[in-house]
């Protein structure tokens, strides 16, 4: 009766892991979505988010039930995002909204104020240079 238990309380943390991935990659389509990010960059963050989910999963499953991958294990992972799917998607679609707004606001303005010092002095070196050669370009013009 012991083994029992324990078997079904594993499976029952699998698949609330399963429901936290479900929630994790619903919260990253969001993002993405908000971000309007390009082809290559989806695809890159794509394969960034994968490689990422594989760690915590796995040191996850080293906790639950010694990182035994057997196939109830993978059938729990995809019930409990399957859960998440059916039951919680729409639930949390407005906070998930809520937070890719913000998250995706504050990493422009991040990205604005950090990089604000360079393109100010590109653009103010850009005109020097174009003062001073195009100058005497012209100088140089009207000599001949």
């Amino acid at each position: 009766m012991n083994i029992l238990v324990s078997q079904i309380t594993e499976f029952a943390l699998t698949a609330g892991l399963g429901l936290l991935v479900g929630m994790f990659f619903h919260a990253y389509h969001v993002i993405i979505k908000k971000a309007g990010l390009g082809r290559f960059f989806l695809y890159f963050f794509d394969l960034l988010i994968w490689l990422l989910m594989v760690i915590p999963v796995f040191l996850a499953l080293l906790l639950i039930n010694h990182g035994e991958m057997r196939g109830h294990v993978l059938a729990a992972l995809l019930l409990g995002a399957l859960a998440y799917r059916l039951y919680l998607w729409k639930r949390t679609q407005r906070i998930m909204s809520a937070m890719a707004e913000g998250l995706v606001n504050g990493c422009s303005w991040l990205f604005r104020t950090v990089c604000y010092p360079w393109t100010w002095t590109r653009r103010r070196m850009g005109s020097w240079y174009t003062a001073i050669f195009r100058r005497k370009h012209d100088d140089d013009d009207e000599v001949k």
